[in-house]
């Protein structure tokens, strides 16, 4: 398959072939009120793209130009032969958890020639053309074989249909005084995702496998004047509207599959009130982990520095507070009031690493 042109539709791009002739294209948007497996409410949204192409190659050559892309034969009769895509593996599927499904479909017809008729016909198609090349050709022999042609070479053709169906899920969170940004050191903004990696404490020699690692992606879907809604997919799948960035105190970073809450925990965000004491007084109060810690716990700023992140596909210098509390634990805050990210925490007891890897920008959805 060779690459995308202007005109062929996003849907089909992987499955544009040499020699297609594009013939027209068609697509329908269908919105309706729905939900998430998780319950939360939004809009469903079903788009519809029909493409229909033609090319003078045989429909075996097209059927085989089709699967050498992708797709599988699931019947074939006469002269059709019908193919769809596999469906997806969901190896990246904490990257869009808002994916409902999508199915692309061809329908390929086309004549089959028995024995050597096929090339019998394109060579007398060979011959129309270069009669027909031919300046003192009689007007009436012309009209007679221009329409010979015309219609042998209509026989010739193979036509091909096909459909794609793109189901996706929005959200609808509400928020008092709602925001499209927060943060100005790692601006974020609804629809960036933040790709978070939980694995246990390094220890000096040993080596940490995949089967010890853990990795999500917070997908930030809506944002307030003191709150941040966001779905997590990975290893678990969850949501949590943060209805108190502003005062919260709690920083719970045990996220559990089937989540669904409201809460006033903050994480993976300092509560701004924890970070504006840290900030202007060096230390401050805060509990750390419910599970552990029922009553707050002292947290110290040992130093003001900066880490480098990956954002929106750049390496970025990032200022952080970095923290000790009385319990040893140790963070890394993101040195910004708006939006002070942990980037990176160790918690005792349990003894494990959450460490923000990257920031994506909001996917582009067709």
């Amino acid at each position: 398959m060779s690459g995308r042109v202007p005109d062929w539709p996003e849907a089909f791009g992987r499955w544009r072939w040499d020699g297609a002739e594009l013939l027209g294209t068609e697509t329908a948007d269908d919105v309706q009120a729905g939900q998430d497996s998780l319950g939360t409410p939004g809009k469903i949204r079903t788009r519809r793209t029909t493409a229909r192409a033609r090319d003078v190659k045989t429909a075996s050559a097209v059927r085989d130009l089709l699967a050498g892309a992708g797709m599988s034969v699931v019947a074939t009769e006469s002269e059709r032969i019908e193919l769809s895509e596999p469906p997806a593996d969901g190896a990246a599927s904490h990257l869009d958890p808002f994916a409902l499904g999508r199915r692309v479909q061809a329908t390929v017809r086309g004549r089959a020639f028995p024995g050597g008729q096929r090339a019998a016909v394109e060579a007398k198609v060979t011959s129309l053309r270069r009669e027909l090349s031919d300046p003192a050709l009689a007007e009436k022999r012309r009209g007679d074989v221009s329409l010979m042609l015309r219609r042998l070479e209509e026989g010739l053709e193979t036509t091909v249909e096909l459909r794609s169906v793109d189901r996706r899920f929005a959200p609808s969170v509400p928020v008092t005084v709602a925001r499209t940004q927060i943060g100005t050191a790692l601006p974020l903004r609804v629809g960036s995702r933040i790709l978070y990696r939980v694995e246990p404490r390094p220890v000096p020699g040993a080596a940490v496998s995949d089967e010890d690692v853990g990795a999500l992606a917070f997908h930030v879907v809506a944002l307030g004047a003191a709150e941040v809604a966001f779905v997590f997919a990975g290893e678990i799948h969850g949501f949590r509207h943060v209805v108190d960035l502003d005062g919260g105190r709690i920083h719970d970073a045990w996220f559990v599959n089937r989540e669904r809450s409201r809460t006033e925990a903050t994480a993976p965000w300092l509560g701004r009130a924890v970070y504006r004491e840290l900030s202007s007084k060096g230390s401050a109060t805060l509990i750390l982990a419910r599970r552990r810690d029922a009553l707050p716990i002292g947290v110290e700023v040992v130093q003001r520095s900066t880490r480098r992140v990956r954002f929106e596909g750049r390496d970025a210098e990032v200022p952080v507070l970095e923290c000790l509390t009385s319990r040893d634990d140790e963070m890394v805050v993101v040195d910004d009031a708006e939006s002070p990210l942990v980037l990176r925490l160790l918690e005792t007891g349990v003894d494990l690493v959450r460490t923000v890897e990257e920031v994506l920008a909001p996917p582009v959805v067709a």
